[in-house]
């Protein structure tokens, strides 16, 4: 078998451990390789079509497309290496790395240091033990969401989603969109982002119901119906409360793990409790050298904490390469210091007020910040609860006028299922998203050759 040698190795090439690539060339490293499973970088990303990503990190609002084009420019500008379909079947504290790889074939790598960066998997129908039969038509929403976004396949036609998470959300807006009738949202708790909540559920008008679980499937070749329950605060099923759905679908956005199953026997310490792979505030593990970042230690709530996370991974292995050189080792403390403010956003249904004839709620959904906004009609509407002058001219519009950014996907000629991911170029209103993606799904472009290029003028 051949064997390589590097300085770091990362074994994931999704958002952090392309941040973390990144970081460390930045630092002067040039030794870095990348193995990534899939046959491109970016993890989930080139799927997650809708926006919302790079607030924090970039001060805008991206696709995850568009997220994981600009991490690729980079790798291309400076040249980091990285090879795709590549699976690591081992890895052991003696910093050793056993893979296999279309381009690399049957390999060893020696490593002077290993980053895992490998991510999470979603909860399977097994995992969950929901009783009943096993028919067709039950996605976990991630593989959904590849279905819808990227190979041009509609899961379903009348669907219910298990999880009030953020996958759950987004996949009920994406779905409704495609033209399929989304029954319910249910879940124990919402604990989806509110601005989610706001652009996903309110916007459509998708039912949700909080305290309340799947506890049978019904079917044999295809599912016919789900029964649901509520769930008392013991967990324990209320016979009372329960009800059958009629649908084709159920997508089960219960929940993600860390996929630690690789660092497990290498003698790595696990979390008991969340299953992710345990670290200190610079990203190390229990065994010397490797290091681990992303949501490979916890299930982080957005791509950018996974970056954020990545970054200083990235530097804390660059600085152990310096040392073990006996190279000037610099410091990294100003560097985290970006890191510590970090808060997550607003999460869970906001329960706002229902709206009178001069009196209206809304949540800005602009930043992060989520703002409370209320609206009072003396002879014009003026807003209060702003931090900015965004997000008072926001509460304005969403008052009067609510306006959307659209993403969705067109086909590319010649090209079969194939998809293109877009956006609109700017927010539309409201009103008129089923009638733009109507249009949308008429459009087939030629081979399109770069980013941000107008594809059709509506």
């Amino acid at each position: 078998m051949n064997q390589k040698y590097y300085d770091i190795v990362i074994i994931g090439g999704g958002p952090a451990g392309m941040a973390a690539a990144v970081a460390a060339k930045k630092a002067g490293i040039e030794s870095v390789v990348v193995l990534e499973q899939q046959s491109f970088l970016g993890g989930v990303l080139p799927q997650c079509i809708h926006d919302g990503f790079g607030l924090h990190i970039f001060g805008k609002n991206m696709t995850g497309p568009e997220y994981a084009a600009y991490y690729r420019r980079l790798f291309s500008d400076m040249n980091i290496e990285n090879y795709v379909s590549t699976t690591v079947m081992a890895i052991n504290d003696k910093k050793e790395i056993t893979c296999v790889g279309k381009t690399l074939g049957a390999v060893t790598i020696k490593a002077g240091t290993i980053i895992l960066a490998m991510g999470c998997k979603e909860r399977s129908r097994g995992a969950l033990r929901i009783p009943g039969t096993r028919p067709s038509g039950v996605y976990t929403a991630g593989a959904a969401q590849h279905m819808i976004n990227i190979q041009n396949y509609l899961p379903g036609k009348s669907v219910v989603i298990l999880g009030m998470g953020d996958i759950g959300l987004i996949m009920a807006r994406r779905l409704t969109l495609e033209g399929s009738k989304v029954k319910m949202v249910l879940g124990l708790e919402a604990n989806g982002l509110q601005r989610n909540m706001v652009q996903c559920i309110r916007d459509f008008d998708i039912p949700l119901k909080c305290g309340y679980a799947v506890t049978s499937l019904h079917g044999v070749k295809r599912l016919k119906g789900v029964t649901i329950a509520q769930i008392d605060p013991n967990g324990n099923t209320r016979k009372d409360t329960k009800k059958y759905i009629p649908c084709d679908t159920l997508l089960l956005a219960a929940g993600l793990l860390p996929e630690s199953e690789i660092a497990k026997k290498a003698g790595i310490k696990i979390n008991e409790i969340n299953a992710g792979i345990l670290t200190d505030s610079k990203g190390c593990t229990n065994v010397d050298g490797i290091f681990a970042c992303g949501n490979v230690t916890k299930v982080h709530d957005l791509v950018d904490f996974v970056t954020f996370e990545g970054e200083k991974t990235g530097l804390s292995a660059a600085k152990y390469i310096k040392r073990r050189n006996g190279e000037e080792a610099f410091n990294i403390e100003e560097s985290n210091k970006k890191y510590e403010k970090i808060n997550s956003d607003r999460k869970g249904d906001p329960n706002l007020p229902d709206d009178i004839e001069k009196e209206k709620y809304r949540i800005c959904i602009l930043c992060p910040n989520g703002c409370l906004l209320k609206g009072e009609l003396n002879k014009s509407w003026t807003i209060s609860g702003y931090q900015c002058e965004r997000g008072k001219e926001y509460g304005l519009q969403e008052i009067q006028n609510p306006m959307r950014v659209l993403t969705t996907t067109v086909k590319v000629k010649g090209q079969g299922r194939v998809l293109l991911p877009v956006k609109t170029d700017g927010a539309i209103p409201k009103e008129k998203l089923h009638a733009v993606m109507k249009s949308c799904r008429k459009i087939t472009i030629e081979n399109p050759l770069r980013l941000e290029v107008l594809l059709y003028q509506m």
